[in-house]
């Protein structure tokens, strides 16, 4: 399966690498070419320097052949928008999209994407280390 990945952060470079160790075929995309180390040395992955918007760059990234688009950047504005040229200018079905701002999940999720927020994730994961550490303290008591 081809994948792109728009957005070589933390999350991006992590999923990247993650999908190629699988035997994904992977490319990264990201406008920042510095940002393509955290992907190490070792990365069997391809990499093209450019944004997730532009419709050349993601030509050039194998997007008429793409399987799952997955956007990463740390902005909601691009990642949505990214999401929307793999959709509607390439046809890709499986588009992943990370968002920071929960009210946009709503708004979003009608256009077929799939919205992972990560500060919702976060907020849950950490009640639930609060409740954990709650029931620890009343059992020390």
């Amino acid at each position: 399966m081809h994948v792109i990945v728009v957005g070589c952060g933390m999350l991006g470079s992590m999923l990247a690498r993650r999908l190629t160790d699988a035997g994904e075929d992977v490319t990264v995309v990201d406008y920042n070419p510095t940002a393509f180390r955290r992907l190490g040395d070792d990365f069997r992955g391809h990499t093209i320097s450019g944004t997730g918007i532009d419709t050349e760059v993601l030509a050039r990234a194998g997007a008429r052949e793409c399987s799952l688009f997955i956007a990463t950047t740390g902005s909601d504005a691009t990642n949505l928008m990214a999401a929307q040229v793999a959709k509607l200018q390439f046809g890709i079905e499986n588009v992943l999209v990370r968002i920071y701002e929960p009210a946009k999940a709503g708004v979003f999720a009608a256009d077929g994407f799939s919205l992972i927020c990560t500060t919702s994730l976060a907020v849950e994961a950490f009640a639930e280390a609060i409740a954990r550490a709650k029931e620890d303290s009343q059992c020390t008591s």
